[in-house]
C-alpha cells in the first residue's frame, strides 16, 4: 500500500508565493499622499506569477493524493473529497464575503457598494462565482476582489476527481490534449479580438465571454501540476535527474527570476510555459529535507490561505489610518512604504495565525479522514498527522486581482 507523503518544502514554497502576492498588492493600497514609488516588473508582476505557481501546486497536490487513493482503494471517495475541500475553503471564503458586504462598508467609507444591482453581484459571490462577479460584472470590492480565482480552483476540484476516477491509461493522453486545446483556444481568442468573427454580435459576444473565462482560468497550470504528479507517482525513475539536483534547482530558480523580471504574461503561450518551469521546480525541491518542528517558514505556508484572504483588509485599514492621521513621512515614500509593508505583513500573519487556530481548525477537525494510510503507517490519522495535513492538499493561496475601475489589484495584470 502506498502512503501519501508529507512535503514540508511545499509549505515553504507556498509561503514564498504568498509573500510575492502580498508585496504586489501592497503597492495598490499604499497611500498616494506618501509619494510615488517606482518598482520594476519583478515586483509588479509578482502576483501574477505567484498565482500561476499556486494553480500548478494545486494541480500537483490534488492529483497526487487522488492517484494514491485510487491505487490503494481502487476508487476515489468523492463525497469525502468534496467535504474536505468545502470545510477547508468555504468558512474563510464566506466570512470575508459577508464582512465585505455588511461590515466593512461601515468601517471604510470608500467602500460604497449599494449601487444598482449590487445584490446580483453578491449573489454571484454567494454561489461561488466570484470570477463572474469580478471579470463579468465588475464587482470586485477592495476587500474580497482576490477571491475570484478561488472559483477556478473550485471548478478544478469539482471535475478533476471525476477525471482521475474514470481514466486509467488514457489519463496522460487526456492531459496532453487538454494542455494543447487550451493553447489553441487562447490563440483563437486573440484572433477573434483582433479580427472579429463573421457572426451576429450576440454570437461574437458569447464566444468572447466563453474564451475569456477559459483564458482567465489558467487551466494549463493545473494540468502541468497534474502531469508532474502523474510522473512522480507512476514514473519516478524518469525524474532522477531532476529530483534533488542542486544544479537544476539553481537553473530553475534563475529562470523563474528572469521570467518574473522580463517575462510577458500576456503573450501567447506564456501561461503554458510558466507552469512547466514551476512544476519542474516543485519536483526538484519536493524531497528536500526540512525540519518541520519550529520551522516558521513551514508554519507560514500552513496559514497562507488566511494571509491571502485577510491581506487586502489589513492593507486598506493601515492605508486609511495613515491617510487620516498623516502618518506618512513627507518626501520619504520609500521609508513610509517599508514601515507600512512591515506593519501590514506582521499584522496579517498574526491575524491569520489566530484565524487558523481558533476559527479554521474548528471546521478542519470535522473533515473526514482519507481512506489510505498516513505517513506514520497507521490506517487512521493521528491528531498530529491531521494537523500537519491540514494544508497538504490545500494549494489555495494568494490570488490575482483584476482591474475594476480603480479597484485595487490592477498590478497583477490580468486585464
Amino acid at each position: 500500500m502506498r502512503r501519501a507523503g508529507y512535503f514540508p518544502m511545499l509549505d515553504i514554497l507556498r509561503w514564498a508565493a504568498c509573500s510575492a502576492v502580498v508585496m504586489t498588492h501592497s503597492l495598490d493600497y499604499f497611500p498616494s499622499s506618501a509619494g510615488e514609488l517606482h518598482f520594476g516588473a519583478f515586483i509588479q508582476n509578482g502576483g501574477y506569477h505567484a498565482v500561476i505557481f499556486f494553480y500548478t501546486l494545486s494541480g500537483f497536490l490534488i492529483s497526487y493524493l487522488l492517484l494514491v487513493e485510487k491505487e490503494n482503494t481502487g476508487g476515489i471517495a468523492l463525497t469525502a473529497f468534496y467535504k474536505r475541500r468545502a470545510l477547508r475553503i468555504w468558512p474563510l471564503y464566506y466570512l470575508i464575503i459577508l464582512l465585505s458586504y455588511f461590515v466593512f462598508p461601515y468601517v471604510f467609507p470608500s467602500m460604497a457598494y449599494r449601487e444598482p444591482g449590487w445584490w446580483k453581484v453578491l449573489l454571484l459571490y454567494l454561489v461561488f462565482l466570484p470570477n463572474v462577479a469580478v471579470i463579468g460584472a465588475g464587482g470586485g470590492l477592495p476587500t474580497c476582489f482576490q477571491t475570484y480565482t478561488i472559483a477556478y480552483e473550485e471548478l478544478f476540484y469539482l471535475f478533476w476527481p471525476l477525471v482521475v476516477r474514470k481514466m486509467r491509461r488514457s489519463l496522460p493522453l487526456f492531459m496532453v490534449c487538454l494542455f494543447t486545446i487550451v493553447f489553441l483556444l487562447e490563440a483563437a481568442h486573440r484572433r477573434i479580438i483582433e479580427r472579429g468573427l463573421p457572426l451576429p454580435d450576440r454570437w461574437v459576444w458569447g464566444t468572447k465571454v466563453a474564451l475569456t473565462f477559459i483564458d482567465y482560468s489558467s487551466l494549463p497550470a493545473f494540468v502541468a501540476g497534474a502531469a508532474g504528479a502523474w510522473f512522480y507517482f507512476k514514473r519516478r525513475t524518469m525524474l532522477r535527474w531532476l529530483i534533488g539536483n542542486s544544479f537544476v534547482a539553481v537553473v530553475l530558480i534563475a529562470v523563474t527570476l528572469l521570467l518574473m523580471t522580463f517575462g510577458r504574461p500576456h503573450s501567447l503561450g506564456y501561461v503554458n510555459l510558466l507552469p512547466v518551469v514551476f512544476v519542474m521546480l516543485i519536483l526538484n525541491l519536493l524531497e528536500v529535507h526540512v525540519a518541520k518542528s519550529g520551522n516558521w517558514l513551514v508554519k507560514g505556508g500552513r496559514i497562507s490561505y488566511g494571509i491571502y484572504i485577510y491581506h487586502p483588509v489589513v492593507f486598506l485599514s493601515l492605508s486609511t489610518i495613515m491617510k487620516r492621521f498623516g502618518l506618512a513621512a513627507p518626501g520619504m515614500p520609500l521609508l513610509s512604504y517599508i514601515v507600512y509593508l512591515g506593519m501590514s505583513y506582521f499584522t496579517v500573519v498574526g491575524l491569520s495565525y489566530l484565524s487558523y487556530r481558533y476559527f479554521e481548525q474548528f471546521f478542519l477537525r470535522k473533515r473526514p479522514s482519507r481512506s489510505f494510510p498516513s505517513e506514520t503507517g497507521n490506517d487512521a490519522y493521528s491528531k498530529e498527522d491531521q494537523e500537519r495535513r491540514d494544508t497538504e492538499e490545500e494549494a489555495v493561496g494568494p490570488v490575482v486581482a483584476a482591474e475594476n475601475d480603480g479597484d485595487p489589484g490592477h498590478r497583477d495584470g490580468r486585464r
